[in-house]
Parts: structure tokens; C-alpha cells; sequence
């Protein structure tokens, strides 16, 4: 007998304070209302859930949008709110995530790096670059740091 596998895809949350006043715990809570709902309308619990980029909004520093380290926090506590809504909650082991553009801590770009990934015309340079793992990689790497640390401490439950 087959069964179907059920996935829940999210996107694009830029948790964070944007300066014209917008929260974001309207839309989100409306949406963890939502899929409560769905699965008590409709039996829909999901078997995965994948979250693909943007968890942050990705403005840096203590102004009006918030570090990016709170912004994770945001972020992480949302995905807790969808994964925890349903009955039986899904397990940390079958949620995705993947960075964003807006994930990345662009304080950490420098401007060679952007500089050489804009004339590599070659994709296996790059993949080259990845595989071998050296000091160019790494310096590229550093910008999702962050972006790490909040999967470290949030999602995998791992100490920093």
C-alpha cells in the first residue's frame, strides 16, 4: 500500500522591525492559525517542512531593524510555532532550511569577493572551490556565519 507524502514549503519570512511600523506576528500568526486549522478541516499535517531563504531580513546592527542575531531569534521562534502547531508535531529531523540572499551578513562581504564571484564565468571553478574546502572557501563562507550559528542553536539544538 502507498502512502503520500505530505510537505509544508515556506519562504521568505525577513523576520525583523522594518521602520514603517509592518509586524510581522500579523501575518505569521495568521498563518500558524491557518495551518491549525487545515489540519483540523482536513486531516493535512505535513511529513516535511521546507523552508527556503530568507529568514532574516538581513540589516545589520542595533538601528531600527534589529541585529541579526535577534532576527534569527525571530525566525526560530516562527519555525517553532509551525513545526510545534500540528499533532504530531514534526520533528526538527524533517525541517529544511536553506539560505537566503538576505541571510547572509553582508558586513562580511568584502569587495574582491564580490568582485571575482561577478567574473567567474566557469561553474566548475566554483564547485572546484567548494570541494576543496581551502582558505578561499572559507573567506566566502564567513558571511553565513551567523546564519550557522542560528542553525547550531535553533534548529540542530547543538551549543555554539
Amino acid at each position: 500500500m502507498s502512502r503520500t507524502i505530505t510537505w509544508l514549503h515556506l519562504s521568505g519570512l525577513h523576520a525583523g522591525r522594518p521602520q514603517r511600523g509592518w509586524d510581522m506576528r500579523r501575518v505569521t500568526d495568521t498563518l500558524v492559525a491557518d495551518l491549525r486549522a487545515m489540519q483540523n478541516q482536513f486531516g493535512l499535517c505535513p511529513d516535511f517542512i521546507f523552508y527556503t531563504g530568507d529568514s532574516v531580513f538581513g540589516n545589520l546592527g542595533n538601528g531600527p531593524l534589529g541585529a541579526i542575531k535577534e532576527q534569527f531569534e525571530a525566525a526560530h521562534n516562527f519555525l517553532e510555532k509551525v513545526r510545534c502547531v500540528f499533532s504530531p508535531e514534526v520533528p526538527r529531523s524533517r525541517l529544511y532550511i536553506v539560505p537566503g540572499n538576505h541571510d547572509v551578513n553582508r558586513l562580511m562581504v568584502t569587495p574582491d569577493q564580490t568582485q571575482w564571484l561577478n567574473t567567474v564565468r566557469e561553474v566548475e571553478i566554483i564547485i572546484n572551490m567548494i570541494q576543496d574546502g581551502g582558505l578561499q572557501w572559507q573567506r566566502i563562507i564567513e558571511r553565513l556565519s551567523d546564519y550557522r550559528i542560528f542553525l547550531e542553536t535553533n534548529v540542530n539544538g547543538v551549543s555554539p
